[in-house]
């Protein structure tokens, strides 16, 4: 039997300092324009693995999390060992720290760490460009998970555009114990705005943001922050809604939802303000996480 070798690979959750949907395809894809942000909050994925038999076993801290072929990190592996034409006995642990489909890309990130970690531990059969390709397969979220950094995500977001950041900020994520499907708010979004049938843009608030993340201007950036899901979601999300105005409240330069929700980010200046209000959601019932932006990449993948 062959030795099994692995390794531990930091899966960065994002959040969205854009996002707005300009369109639906005929197919009923969305693409949308976001500009992504890894932060410091992250699972833990430990992959090995030894060339040989077939089987693909996964576990989870969380026992609601399914271990089978309906969790993405399973997907990712069989998918890199079919695109390689190999068979490896393959183990994956996760250990879970990102809200679980709250906005936060948990899941698309751990399949970016599965692919980044078989690629590492099976010698790299996988060139950079084949390992995105394979991970734009999987999920829209999936290529920018393994980039990580910042940058300006279009297509259905898995065309990628790294941006220049000189931003460095504490962050408080305030996920919510409800649920919120994407399909479902992509078609609440679809009534709301007719189907996208007209053109709507925000393009000079993106340009401004993208300049404030070069410039590292904080509060420019807090002004150009958007994200156009909390029209629709957050009035039927109330948790997520008082959150947003409990950060507000106690001194966010910016509170706002990232991605399809429920989970809201404060972006703070000061980290003693940022852990206040790390205080005051707490005795109101949240369970808010201390991060910050990172700029690490999430995989090396090279």
């Amino acid at each position: 039997m062959k030795k099994k070798v692995g390794t531990l690979v930091r899966a960065q959750g994002k959040i969205n300092l854009y996002l707005n949907v300009n369109g639906r395809e005929e197919n009923g894809y969305h693409t949308i324009e976001s500009v992504m942000q890894s932060v410091s909050l992250c699972d833990r994925v430990t992959v090995s693995a030894a060339r040989g038999a077939d089987e693909i076993r996964v576990a989870c801290n969380l026992p609601y999390v399914p271990c089978d072929g309906r969790n993405i990190a399973y997907q990712a592996a069989r998918a890199f060992l079919d695109e390689c034409g190999l068979g490896a006995e393959v183990h994956i642990s996760i250990d879970k720290r990102i809200p679980v489909a709250g906005g936060m890309a948990g899941g698309s990130a751990d399949a970016a760490a599965v692919l980044a970690g078989l690629n590492r531990v099976l010698g790299e059969p996988l060139e950079r460009e084949r390992l995105y390709a394979l991970a734009a397969r999987l999920g829209a979220d999936v290529p920018f998970c393994l980039a990580g950094g910042t940058a300006l995500c279009t297509g259905r977001g898995e065309v990628l555009s790294p941006l220049e950041s000189r931003l460095s900020l504490p962050l408080l994520i305030v996920p919510s114990r409800e649920s919120v499907s994407t399909p479902w708010a992509y078609a609440e979004l679809d009534r709301a705005y007719g189907n996208f049938a007209s053109p709507r843009g925000e393009g000079m608030r993106l340009a401004a943001l993208c300049r404030a993340l070069e410039a590292g201007d904080a509060k420019a950036t807090a002004e150009n922050m958007y994200n156009i899901f909390e029209d629709v979601i957050l009035p039927q999300r109330k948790q997520a809604a008082e959150a947003k105005r409990l950060l507000t409240a106690a001194g966010a330069l910016r509170a706002m939802m990232s991605g399809s929700g429920p989970t809201v980010f404060g972006l703070f200046e000061e980290v003693s303000v940022r852990d206040e209000a790390a205080h005051i959601l707490a005795k109101r019932g949240f369970r808010p996480k201390k991060a910050e932006i990172s700029h690490r990449k999430t995989q090396n993948t090279h």
